[in-house]
């Protein structure tokens, strides 16, 4: 997420306090891509902004479940 001074929102990884990465998760099965990012944004970070260009959707299958 871009900032109107053209910086990016990082947040600490909740499994490492000291590795920095960009604000990310999951998209519901009906969910624009588009508006899980801002949701994931407010979720994580707290903050609401706006999207500049998409640089990506990725896929990651589960291949165990985590309880």
């Amino acid at each position: 997420m871009w900032s109107a001074w053209r910086q990016v929102l990082l947040v600490t990884a909740s499994r490492n306090q000291e590795l920095w990465i960009v604000p990310g998760g999951g998209i519901e099965p009906t969910e624009d891509p588009r508006v899980a990012a801002l949701r994931e944004v407010q979720e994580e970070a707290g903050a609401k902004g706006s999207l500049g260009r998409c640089l990506g959707v990725f896929e990651v299958r589960l291949t165990a479940l985590r309880l």
